[in-house]
């Protein structure tokens, strides 16, 4: 079922409001955004560092050499529905046997990559499986000097559409739709930003719990799907039935229209629900006025990132969040 819609549509109501998608997606520009570029610096510049190189230096080279490339693969798919502590941990054992196992070539005994995984440590089977799959990908591209990041770049260059470089990588065992999404979201973020088409955009959103949680909650996904002509049962079938297509769509949708980069967006939204939209159980609700309320200490551990002034105010989303009046109403906050 097909969900897409151009961009024919108002941005503002019947009485000259501006649509909630509009507002979300400006809020969270303003507000949230910038919070994402911050953490997104210091990931990319502490991803460099530890790859022997500075933020420029590493980002320059991606195309060319192939180490810097599989490790900014690395550096994005081992980030998959777990605590970052436990990921980093497992990463950081995995290029540690690659850096003693590999040559000038990222060609090994797959067998013997996996023994040697599981000795260092990394006892996830999934974990190794994905390696073993990444190295087993990698060496198949001998056109592109074993180079992850040039095969996608070249091959979208040379006019091969994004949905099957994403189809690509989602072949390596391991490697689902978000975290490819997430390596393509920052590979052409860094590389390749302008230019993306409305569609393109939206396969470069990588759809973990915080984004699909606040992206549901503002209604953001169901105004785009009400617009695309569905009726309220028709929209909240298709929620339940679509997966994360919806979610993609509509961050991609709106934040076009608002004039707002759809990967910032992304990287935004995720802020939001790592920081303010908590998971919620209505027989479980949190004490009246703590609901919705910015809690950085997780930002400000994992990734030293300085207070904003909201901080310990609620969700700046929540005048205009549906889900925030079901909260308010049920503990009859203000």
């Amino acid at each position: 079922m097909s969900v897409k819609m151009s961009l024919g549509m108002s941005l503002k109501t019947a009485d000259g409001r501006e649509k909630s998608g509009i507002m979300v997606v400006r809020i969270v520009s303003e507000a949230y955004v910038p919070i994402f570029r911050a953490v997104e610096e210091k990931w990319i510049t502490d991803e460099a560092l530890r790859a022997g190189s500075n933020k420029r230096g590493y980002l320059s080279t991606l195309r060319s050499d192939w180490w810097h490339a599989l490790n900014f693969f690395l550096h994005r798919v081992f980030f998959r529905g777990r605590s970052d502590v436990v990921s980093r941990k497992f990463l950081d054992k995995t290029i540690t046997v690659l850096r003693e196992m590999l040559g000038d070539e990222p060609e090994l005994d797959l067998r013997a990559l996996d023994a040697a995984l599981k000795r260092a440590g990394v006892s996830n089977s999934e974990d190794r499986r994905m390696v073993v799959g990444t190295i087993e990908f990698t060496s198949g591209l001998q056109r592109y000097d074993f180079n992850i990041v040039d095969y996608v770049m070249s091959e979208y260059e040379r006019g091969t559409h994004l949905e099957r470089i994403l189809e690509s990588l989602k072949s390596i065992p391991g490697v689902g739709d978000k975290t490819a999404s997430m390596f393509l979201r920052d590979l052409f973020y860094h590389l390749r930003a302008s230019n993306l088409t409305q569609e393109e955009c939206s396969l470069l959103q990588p759809i973990d719990v915080h984004v699909r949680r606040v992206a549901l909650r503002t209604g953001l996904v169901f105004e785009y799907l009400l617009k695309a002509g569905y009726t309220p049962s028709q929209a909240a079938t298709l929620l339940n039935e679509a997966g994360d297509e919806p979610i993609k769509l509509s961050i991609s949708y709106f934040s076009t229209v608002a004039g707002a980069s759809p990967l910032e967006v992304n990287g935004g939204l995720w802020v939001v629900g790592k920081i303010a939209c908590k998971p919620l159980r209505f027989d479980k609700l949190t004490p009246k006025g703590k609901s919705c309320v910015h809690n950085m200490s997780t930002l400000k551990r994992e990734y030293n990132i300085d207070e904003p002034s909201f901080h310990g105010r609620r969700c700046l989303l929540y005048p205009s969040c549906p889900f925030y009046q079901t909260i308010a109403e049920t503990l009859k906050l203000k």
